[in-house]
């Protein structure tokens, strides 16, 4: 019989930044949010994955939709966190496979 340890369950997210949203997301305590209305809508994907007992939570993944991935965007993240960016800001056969090298089987 497996034990709930040995079941990772993935999930996968794409957040979009539409500057005429009127709610936010913040860390808790802050009450003055910067506001940035001068850019146009982005997308960003985040892989979640943890066991299936939920004792356990892996390092998140962030794919960015970018042509390039810059040191700014990697400062700041969860401990462990990986980054990664595609032209369409979803995840590929290769930054799964990444994902799956540097944090699945890691565990």
């Amino acid at each position: 019989m497996f034990h709930q340890l040995q079941f990772l369950i993935m999930m996968k997210t794409n957040m979009q930044d539409d500057p005429r949203r009127v709610k936010v997301i913040t860390r808790r305590g802050i009450k003055y949010p910067d506001r940035t209305l001068d850019h146009s809508k982005c997308n960003v994907s985040v892989m979640f994955s943890g066991t299936a007992s939920g004792v356990l939570l892996l390092p998140p993944m962030v794919c960015y939709k970018s042509e390039h991935l810059y040191d700014t965007w990697q400062q700041g993240g969860p401990p462990g966190c990986r980054y990664a960016r595609s032209k369409c800001g979803w995840f590929d056969e290769m930054i799964f496979e990444e994902w799956f090298q540097t944090v699945a089987l890691q565990y």
